[in-house]
């Protein structure tokens, strides 16, 4: 078994509610594209303090317009009276303050897909760039548990 198998492997392993894509309109290296997928996550868990929220992430290279984009998998237990809507429109909103910038054009986009069934295939997806470059570029972040609201 290949090293991003078994990286696939393991993040399959974890319940994922969310699949995102991120992109900006303008260039990120990976640096860049590192720091702000932990700003967004930090965001995301600081306004929303009573969920609690793992993330898997990798940053790819962008072929068409250079620099990088980022996939990224989302658990979030949050307060169970909001709906998906509610915290699709929170996830994408959160992004685009983070990313300075509200309006989507030809490279801000947003992709946030609630995960349906088993998150294999997304975990493979998310894991297969990993190996493709000579240095890793990925994390996984969590927040500390909560108290949820029932």
């Amino acid at each position: 078994m290949t090293y991003n198998n078994d990286l696939a492997t393991f993040v399959a392993t974890k319940k994922w509610d969310w699949f995102l894509t991120l992109t900006t309109s303008y260039e990120l290296s990976y640096k860049s594209a590192r720091r702000l997928t932990n700003r967004y996550f930090g965001n995301i868990h600081k306004l929303s303090p009573n969920s609690r929220f793992e993330m898997f992430y990798t940053i790819e290279p962008h072929k068409i317009k250079g620099g990088t984009h980022i996939h990224a998998l989302l658990n979030s237990e949050y307060d169970k009276r909001i709906n998906d809507k509610i915290m699709f429109d929170f996830l994408v909103k959160q992004f685009q303050r983070t990313a300075g910038k509200t309006k989507t054009g030809l490279w801000q986009r947003n992709k946030i897909s609630k995960i349906k069934g088993d998150t294999t295939a997304v975990s493979k997806y998310c894991a297969k760039y990993i190996t493709k470059e000579t240095q890793l570029y990925w994390d996984i972040l969590l927040t500390g548990h909560t108290d949820l609201i029932n």
